[in-house]
């Protein structure tokens, strides 16, 4: 084989050589991808069979895929509870659905450029703080149940932010 494969695996840690914790060295994390693909880059395997070829492109896919989902805070915390087997076994309260529709109701209402960046700034804020107690359950706690509660209210506000940027986006 011309490429090195870096002993892909299906886990996505392992693949760029990374300890399984939410808290991750993000400058680590895309040197080792950078290096992954230029070792495992098309033009290395143009003289190669097309069985090689065709492994290089599924590599390629699969480190694609990994970096996608370890970059992104929301879906390294699903990546690290799917590998773990945790699903919240039940819902978030009422407490927190009655909030959701209240930020949703508040995003109808706003039509101005200010009212909307306050707004997104309280999201962002919100969600900052969920995404901490994410990294604090996973890597400090160990407690996966807890980070699946905090990840579904991240998941929701990370939403509701795009939502906000969108119009205020069209507003301009």
């Amino acid at each position: 084989m011309r490429g090195k494969f870096y002993g892909l695996t299906q886990n996505y840690f392992e693949i760029f050589n990374l300890t399984a914790k939410y808290n991750l060295n993000l400058t680590q994390l895309e040197e080792g991808y950078k290096a992954i693909l230029k070792s495992i880059h098309p033009d290395r395997f143009i003289n190669a069979s097309d069985n090689e070829k065709n492994l290089a492109m599924i590599k390629s896919t699969q480190v694609n895929d990994a970096y996608q989902t370890l970059k992104n805070p929301i879906k390294r915390a699903q990546y690290i509870l799917d590998l773990n087997q945790i699903k919240p076994d039940q819902g978030l309260g009422n407490d927190f659905l009655m909030q959701q529709m209240e930020y949703e109701e508040t995003l109808e209402d706003l039509n101005d450029k200010n009212g909307l960046d306050a707004f997104k700034l309280e999201i962002d804020e919100k969600l900052s703080s969920e995404l901490a107690c994410i990294e604090n359950n996973i890597d400090h706690k160990s407690d996966l149940i807890e980070a699946s509660y905090h990840l579904l209210k991240a998941t929701f506000l990370a939403k509701l932010a795009e939502k906000i940027k969108l119009k205020s986006l069209h507003l301009e």
